[in-house]
């Protein structure tokens, strides 16, 4: 499929737009290893919007995608480098 640049020539797209998108999935032990939280607290924030939802990967199986688990760290981060007094 060719893409249509600025000057209305159709070329080719760059290679990286072609490759298909690949996300890692973490289940629960890990999420509970890199966050420090128990299984209890993370399903907790799960229901209260705090903490990103899994996913089903098969019958009462579930994971979580690395990036969005990444990102909320990342929230956090922010959060406290930016808090009154951690100047």
């Amino acid at each position: 499929m060719k893409a249509i640049n600025e000057n209305g020539i159709a070329v080719d797209p760059p290679e990286d737009i072609r490759k298909p998108l690949t996300r890692t999935m973490i289940r629960a032990n890990e999420v509970m290893e890199r966050t420090g939280k128990s299984r209890t607290t993370i399903w907790r924030d799960v229901r209260a919007g705090r903490f990103p939802p899994p996913v089903s990967t098969g019958p009462n199986s579930v994971a979580w995608f690395e990036d969005e688990v990444r990102a909320w760290q990342d929230g956090l981060d922010r959060i406290w480098t930016n808090a009154p007094g951690n100047n």
